[in-house]
């Protein structure tokens, strides 16, 4: 039973690590691709971190989010979460 038992996981892992071993083959050619297309040099990838950071403080976030309405809490948990980190 243990050697029809170790047979039956080779070939499972085989067959996991063939799939697993495409799917990293499909990736590695999509970042290849990417790389070629639009490879970005240390001085874009500063100038990009620069924008966004700008954009954190001067733009207004179009994802705040606030209670739709007041609810009962009996217990107190909303409280917990209720102090807002943006004021």
């Amino acid at each position: 039973m243990n050697e029809l038992a170790e047979r039956a996981i080779e070939h499972e892992l085989a067959m996991v690590g063939a799939e697993l071993e495409e799917k990293l083959r499909r990736t590695v050619r999509l970042l290849g691709r990417y790389r070629a297309d639009g490879a970005h040099g240390a001085d874009d990838r500063m100038a990009d971190a620069r924008d966004f950071a700008r954009a954190e403080v001067e733009e207004d976030d179009p994802l705040r989010s606030c209670a739709a309405e007041p609810f009962d809490d009996p217990v107190g948990v909303g409280a917990v979460f209720a102090d807002p980190v943006e004021r």
